[in-house]
């Protein structure tokens, strides 16, 4: 996973300039290659569990928070719609106080944080690919370019495998971590799935902007 994320990323480098939609996916892919080199090197190489989950928790929070904006972002951006727009950023400003509320309101408000993250992200992106799919049919006066439809692919796609994942591992909790283990490659393979159609979405618009 940490493979082609970081494959990505250095991808998203060489066409950072060309739109601020750009810049807000490599960040991301920045944020999830930080998440995979601290694992690598904290458990794998200097075996620093402690430090690891002292700090794992910020930057895959900041991580989830990121990908939150970015896909509303991204729909937004895309969608071309009035509507959707007002109604994604009240998702982003909701999202933000409801998790504004668990982090100074919870004893472990990494929990209640990624259960409101799971259902807002899914019922956003779920929402938005159907409207961007119905406008792609019926040619609704909006312009979609191949670079969008691999995202938003990639997207849909990601949400939807990796959901069930993390409901259950955290429903499950860490008496039963060796079966949450289990279900790791399905996180996994998520992830590759959405780096992989990011890296060729920068791939068609390096091609296309010569």
């Amino acid at each position: 996973m940490i493979t082609i994320a970081l494959v990505a990323l250095f991808k998203g480098i060489k066409i950072f300039k060309k739109s601020n939609l750009i810049k807000i996916f490599t960040l991301l892919l920045l944020l999830s290659s930080l998440d995979g080199l601290t694992y690598f090197f904290l458990i794998d190489i200097f075996l620093r569990e402690k430090i690891f989950y002292l700090v794992s928790p910020i930057i895959q929070g900041s991580y989830l928070f990121t990908e939150f904006i970015t896909i509303c972002i991204f729909f937004a951006s895309v969608l071309k719609d009035t509507f959707i727009k007002k109604s994604l950023i009240a998702c982003i400003i909701a999202f933000t106080v409801a998790v504004l509320f668990c982090l100074l309101n919870q004893n472990n408000p990494f929990i209640e944080f990624y259960l409101i993250f799971i259902i807002t992200e899914v019922v956003v992106v779920n929402i938005c690919f159907g409207i961007l799919m119905i406008k792609q049919v019926k040619h609704d006066g909006i312009i979609i370019h191949k670079y969008e439809i691999l995202m938003a692919k990639g997207i849909f796609i990601f949400i939807n495998l990796t959901a069930p994942y993390y409901v259950i591992s955290n429903y499950l909790g860490p008496k039963y971590n060796q079966l949450t283990q289990l279900l790791n490659p399905i996180n996994d393979i998520g992830y590759i799935i959405l780096f992989f159609m990011f890296f060729k979405a920068f791939k068609w618009i390096q091609i296309n902007s010569k």
